[in-house]
Formats: C-alpha cells, structure tokens, sequence
C-alpha cells in the first residue's frame, strides 16, 4: 500500500488536515491493512471526523476505502490517539495493551481489547484525546463530479430570476416567528410543519424523516417511591412521576445550556445554566423561579461543571469563567466554586488550586466534602474542606493519567468514594489521601453511589454491588447486559440504572435483586422535512440542496428566532422549490430542511448514513448556512465555501462557474468549516456548505448576533441571500438537468393547503410556567389574520398566516420578555373564506 491518508474533519469550525502514513505496509497484529477490501471504518470525536483512504489526497474519497483488519477483530476495539506536539507519546507506550501503530505526528492507531475500554489508554497518558473507530456501510457508488455548464439555460434563468428579495425575507421571517425553534419546543415542532405544509404546495412529495435526538447525562431518584429526572445534555429533564411507566419532558426555564442538576427530594431541584442563571423548583418542575450567580464579575461568562446542595438554601456550584488568561503556558481559564447560603440571592466566590475545575462536588454535611478535578492534566485531582468551603486542602492523588470526569460519593467526614471510568474505584478514610481499591471484579467503572455508610454500588461496563462500606464488592447477578452511564440510588433498595441514550432504563426496588425496565416511550425524536421531486430519466441519482431549521440563543429554549443562523439558510432551499415548483428534472431533487444541527449535526448524520445504508446515489449536496449577513451593509459580496479541501473540488468549481454564468457577483473562498454538509462527507457523498465569508480572505465572519436571542431578520441584508439562493439554485438546476415536461402551474394567487386539520387553538389555558413557545392556532385558512384583544378591547397583538400554511402561533410575551398579565383575551381570525372568534385564557 502506498500513501495512505487519515482525513481529520475538525469538530467545530476548523479547517480539516490530511497526514501521510507510512509507505508500504501498515501492521497491526499479524495482518495489514489492505487496500482491496470494501468496508469502511469510520470515526468520530472530540478531535475529528473521516475514513481512512488509499490513494493520494488529490483521490481521497474516489476510492474505496479502507478496513483494518486484525485476527482478533471481533474482540477489540479500535481507537485513534490523539496527542498534542509536546506529548511524545509513542506507538510503543500502547503496545502492551493491544495492537499500536503510529499513523502521523500526533496519531497512534490502537487495537485495544473489549472491556479495557478508553480509561487503559488515558492511563498512559492523561494528555491524549480519543476517537473510537467504528463500521459503517460503505458507498460503492461514487460520482467523480463534471464540469460547469458552459451556457446559460433560459428557462433556469427564468426561474431563478423570479426569487426576490421580499420573498426570500418572508420565509425568514415566517421562521423567526416560530420563536422558540430549539429542537424538542413546540416552536420547532410548528416549524417543521410549517416547512411540511409549504414543499407539499410546491408539487413535491414530502415526508418527514424521523431521528431520535435524546443523549442523557445524569440520573436522579432523590426519594423512594417519588420522581425520578433524567438529565439530557441539551437542557430538558425527562421526568417521570410514576416509578417510570410514564415520561413528560421538563424545562428548567430562564437557564441555558443546562447540562446536570441537582435535586434534594422529588420536588425540590436546582438547575444552573451557563447564562449565569440558577433555576429552582418546589414542586417537581412544573414551575420554576431563577436567581443570578456571578454578580461580582458580569463581564465574565460562568459555565457551570457541577453542582451539589444541603438545603434548598445552602449549595455549592463549580464553575469555569471565561474569557481565559494567558500564562507562558497557553490559555487557561479561571475555575471557582460558588457558595450560596440564601437560595442563591448572594454567591461568594471560593478559590481553588491553579488550574483546578470542578467536575464533581460532593458533600456529607454543610462542613465536609470534596471536589475532583474535571480535567486531571493538572494536579491536584481532588480537593477537601471541613469548614464548608472557606478552605479546600488538596489531596494527594494516586492517579497518574488524564481522566476526564472523576464521579464522588461522600460517605463520612473524612471518608468518600470515587470512580475515575478505571477497572478500579478510590477511596479516602481520612479525607486528603487516596488510594485505589481493587473491587475484584472486572470491569471499567464510572460511577458510584453510596446511599448509606455501609451500602454501596458502582457501575461502568458492570454493575457492581456492596453491604459492608466496601470492604467486599460482588457483581450484580442479573443485572442488565449494558454500559450503565447513570445511575442513583434514593435508599439501599430503591435506585435507577441505564445507559447513556436511554434505550436501556430499569428500577429496582430490592436491591438489584430484580430490575424493572422503564425505557418504553423516554426516547424523544426530531424531524428533517423532505421535499422531494422523483427524476424522470434518472431518478436513482439524487440532489440535495438544505440548510437546518432549528435555532438556538443564550435564552434558550425560550426565545431562539434564529433568523440568520439559520432560517437564511432554509430560506435558500424553500425559494429553490418555490422556483422551480412547476419544473422536471432529469435526477431526483430533494429540498431537505435538517433538524438538530444545533445538538451536533445529527438529523443530517442520521440521513446520510439512511442514504448510504440503502445504497443510494447522491450526486450532490448543497448546504447553505448562515448567508444574509452583510457585514460591509451592502458592500460585501464573499461567501466561505467548505468541500473537504480537494475531495470534492469539482463541485466547488461547478457552484463557481454556474455562479459567473448567471452574473450573480459573488466571491466563492475555499475554507473548511465542518456543519451538517460534513455529515455527507462522512458518508462518502459529495457535499459543499457555503457560509458568510470575509473580503477574499476565505474565513468564516463573526456574526455579532450568533446564538442570541437578537438573531433576527432586521440585522439582516437579504438581498445579499438572494444572490447566492439564485447560485444554489441554478446549480441545483444544471446538476439535476432540466426535464422535457412542466407541471400545470397554479391559478394566480392560489396556495393548496394539503393537509386538512379542523380548527385548533392550544394550549387553552396557557400557562407561563408550563409552556414553550406560545398559542397555537391550526386549521387556519390562508390568507388570512389573527389578532388578539384584551377584555377592554384593545388589541394586543396581530399575527399573519403565510400564504400555503394552515396555522400560526402567538406569543403572550413582549418582544422585551414582559409577560402579559393573567386573564381572559380574546380571539378573532379575519379571512377570506374563514372567521373564527373565541376566548384564551392566561395563566401563570
């Protein structure tokens, strides 16, 4: 084999890098890694995303890639080690643990045995990152690309000629009237059915693709017999009132990016979030009040890592504050743990050693307790105070490598567990020094839970059990066959236990004797909304061109207009269809609005994994994504234009030359940036992403309103949209090929609703505590008006339907966040061929 090239895509906006490995044979084990085999592997992480190719990097992603191939296979695990520069980690420092081989400068490939898991590899070296490779269905269908069109089609230009600004605006603004578009909100779920309604009167055959979207973080089952709350990493609570028959979702309002809680009992909970807000509930969740944290430095930016309280007035928060310092080491940020002992009305900041952040706090009394380390490549990895935090005293620690989240359980004054996700668990009987404890059964273990002294459980790739204080340790028999992420324990008897995506939830109620499973109907799901227009020679070969639909703001879930980030961007996919509604095509086009692009690029993962699994043949993807920001007002005409540096090049060429054909004016950079058109790439289809770019320097700009509540169409210039909507779509146009027949156009200023619902407004009573979004109108009639009055007469507020939809959705909130006060108004829908008068009833 020769020239063997790793592709790393950079999570996040960063320009993707290819590395040479070694000429010839690559060995791992006894075999090699061949050129002729037909599967992929495929990984995924905190660093990258990419295949492992042959050929050159000019052939990357024309070929077939490669499999690793190892005689003992099926029993390992495969990951890439990443290491910075100056780690110097070798191939060698890993070879005892499987199979190694270095791959560049700063990767090593390694074959480590199932259950060692990824702890044996941060053990050599607590500074490396990790990305597990795993197998995905290959694409044997590749397309090599063509060239540009050479000559203008009239009837493209025709049709891309009629998009206009004021249309284009429209659809961002009917989007950004979904006010809160944070996926799982009601303001999503309306906006997708907006974006249904909308390319099923365009004459195309739409279906929504469903996807599931829940990823959980923590458990909580703080009283027998009463609520247990699920923490999903996007800021719901799944919570369930009925030992887990039954799930309702949960947000904690007025904070954001909330990651994991902390609850007293079942009714009494705290929900920090990274906006410096602290949410708290009395009663289960059902209402919440909020109090600020971080008041001495408001310039600062306080993320949350952990938290733990004694009373519903005394707690502790460990935060991270950003923007960092600089030490002649690199960036670094300041890290304090925050004491309240008024319910979160003052906060007083408690230093901590250099470099120390909390990912775990945990205390027995008001005195005494301990912190760990969240990011151990710095010492120390645990902390203790006596005094409630007036002091923390660091400990002396036994570990030697990078651990990434250390779980605690305080038992005694000076006694504690914690379980580091090592094939062993620490303990401390005199509260500053640590010692590793050999359970005697194997396994990796991530979390531990000591309900009382004497009674105690971990659980990692097994669950295991205690009834002396853990001087013995025995394997749980029966327990279910999963990676156990969570787990909480209100009592010796009762607890929780499941893995991280909730497929796999169960209660016990004696012990871990018997387990009862609760996961039935927990998972939540989101939509992409397809348009599509089947081809009429070839339709096997399929278009794309998308952008995501949902939106998210530092006040999420509660106001996230996402007007530019990125209704401009789904904007440019509905006006295509718009445009070309009456229009064949020789290949298939679908016009894809993504959902969960702000939860990582999932809804478009999910599809381009669908598309590779069934075999089908993607020609192309189009992805527009933030692109109707001038930030020169009028002056700017660059847009950044990702296609996985040479890869894909033929289809940023074509996206240029179609661009000068129809005399549109913009500047196309090359610049990698990684959004849901790098999900395509990953499924080996072409793909490009065209985001704002910088006066021919080819960088992404920095939009002043990105993921705030102010992302609306006002800070917008959509005739600059509008020129690349009629690029994307003339090149969406050439690449399906225009087909001999047209539909029969609509009569003039007619708009098919397809999909019939009887009228609707809910919820009724809506109540401020209770509800995401706002009153939803449904079965409306287009054209046509909604307005709203108070029991006076006035009129408080006046919605629009758009034309081809049937529903619209009202706000009982100023636009300045002041709710309206608690009543009765009243209701009036003025339309052509409907009208419509009743009551709604407001609630706090």
């Amino acid at each position: 084999m020769k020239n063997m090239v790793v592709a790393a895509v950079a999570a996040g906006l960063c320009s993707a890098a290819a590395f040479s490995l070694p000429a010839e044979l690559v060995v791992i084990s006894a075999k090699e890694v061949r050129p002729d085999e037909a599967a992929a592997l495929y990984y995924l992480g905190s660093c990258g995303a990419g295949y492992l190719y042959n050929g050159s990097s000019a052939a990357l992603g024309r070929v077939a890639p490669y499999r690793l191939l190892d005689r003992d296979a099926e029993a390992k695990d495969y990951y890439i080690v990443w290491a910075p520069e100056w780690v110097k980690v070798t191939a060698a420092d890993f070879v005892h643990l499987g199979t190694a081989v270095r791959l560049s400068e700063y990767e090593i490939l390694v074959g480590l045995e199932r259950g060692l898991g990824p702890g044996a590899l941060r053990a050599v070296d607590h500074r490396v990152e990790l990305i597990k490779l795993e197998p995905v269905t290959p694409v044997e269908w590749r397309y090599d690309g063509e060239a540009p069109p050479t000559k203008k089609d009239p009837a493209i230009e025709g049709a891309i000629n009629t998009i206009t600004e004021e249309e284009y605006a429209g659809y961002i603004k009917r989007l950004q009237d979904y006010w809160t578009r944070y996926t799982l909100t009601r303001g999503c779920e309306g906006a997708r059915d907006y974006l249904r309604n909308f390319f099923a009167t365009q004459n195309l055959e739409t279906t929504l693709f469903p996807f599931p979207c829940t990823e959980f973080a923590a458990a909580h089952y703080p009283k027998a017999g009463g609520n247990i709350y699920l923490d999903t990493r996007h800021g719901l609570i799944r919570r369930s009132r009925d030992g887990g028959g039954t799930w309702d979702a949960v947000w904690p309002r007025g904070v954001n990016a909330y990651g994991e809680g902390y609850w007293l009992d079942s009714l009494t909970g705290f929900a920090p979030g990274s906006n410096k807000k602290l949410a708290k509930t009395r009663d289960g969740g059902d209402t919440w009040d909020t109090v600020d944290f971080g008041q001495e430095r408001r310039t600062w930016s306080y993320y949350p890592y952990s938290c733990h309280f004694m009373s519903e007035y005394v707690g502790w928060l460990g935060v991270v504050a950003y923007p960092p310092y600089v030490t002649p080491q690199g960036f670094y940020y300041g890290a304090y743990i925050l004491k309240t002992t008024d319910g979160g009305r003052t906060w007083k900041e408690q230093n901590l050693p250099e470099h120390f952040r909390a990912g775990s706090i945990s205390f027995f009394d008001g005195k005494c307790g301990w912190a760990a380390n969240c990011y151990t490549n710095f010492k120390p990895c645990f902390i203790y105070t006596d005094n409630g935090g007036a002091t923390w005293r660091p400990c002396a620690d036994p570990i030697g490598g990078m651990v990434y989240y250390i779980d605690l359980a305080a038992v005694g004054e000076r006694e504690a567990w914690a379980a580091d996700r090592s094939n062993m668990l620490l303990h401390t009987i005199d509260g500053l020094n640590w010692q590793y404890v050999n359970p005697g059964v194997s396994g990796w273990f991530y979390n531990v839970e000591f309900p009382d002294a004497e009674h105690g459980y971990a659980a990692g790739s097994t669950l295991i059990a205690t009834d002396d204080g853990g001087k013995t340790w025995r394997e749980v028999a029966g327990a279910p066959e999963m990676e156990c992420d969570l787990l909480a324990f209100a009592d010796r008897l009762h607890g929780v236990v499941g893995d991280e995506k909730g497929q796999h939830q169960y209660r016990t109620d004696d012990g871990c004797k018997t387990f009862v499973d609760i996961s039935q109907d927990l998972n939540l799901s989101a939509d992409n909304v397809i348009g599509e227009r089947l081809g009429c020679e070839v339709p096997e070969e399929i278009v794309i061109v998308g952008g995501h639909y949902d939106s998210y703001s530092d006040e999420r879930p509660w106001v996230a207009p996402g007007a530019e980030d990125n209704a401009s961007g789904t904007a440019c996919a509905m006006a295509a269809a718009r445009a070309f509604r009456n229009m064949s095509f020789k290949r298939t086009v679908r016009y894809v609005a993504f959902g969960a692009e702000e939860y990582g690029c999932i809804g478009s993962k999910y599809y381009a994994e669908e598309c590779a699994r069934r075999g089908e043949k993607v020609v192309a993807v189009l992805n527009a994504d933030m692109v109707s920001y001038d930030e020169d007002r009028g002056a700017r005409d660059d847009f950044a234009v990702a296609h996985k540096e040479d890869t894909y090049k033929w289809l940023y060429d074509y996206l240029v030359g179609v661009g000068r054909l129809y005399g549109n004016d913009l500047i196309y950079d090359s610049e990698e940036w990684w959004a849901d058109h790098a999900r395509f790439w990953d499924a080996g289809y072409p793909a490009l992403g065209v985001i704002e770019g910088g006066k021919g320097e080819g960088r992404v700009i920095d939009y002043p309103y990105y993921h705030t509540a102010e992302d609306t169409l006002d800070k917008l210039h959509p005739a600059l949209g509008v020129r690349l909507c009629r690029d994307l779509a003339a090149t969406l146009a050439h690449l399906a090929g225009l087909g001999p027949y047209f539909f029969e156009p609509a009569p003039p200023g007619y708009a098919a609703v397809p999909f019939s619902r009887p009228f609707a407004v809910y919820p009724n009573p809506y109540c401020y505590s209770a509800s995401a979004g706002g009153v939803n109108f449904v079965g409306l009639k287009s054209p046509a008006m909604v307005e709203i009055y108070d029991l006076a007469g006035r009129r408080v507020a006046r919605e629009q339907v758009a034309d081809g939809c049937d529903e619209c959705v009202w706000r009982p909130a100023t636009r300045e966040g002041e709710t309206l006060a608690p009543g009765v108004y009243l209701y009036r829908v003025v339309g052509r061929e409907q009208k419509k008068a009743g009551k709604i009833v407001i609630a706090r």
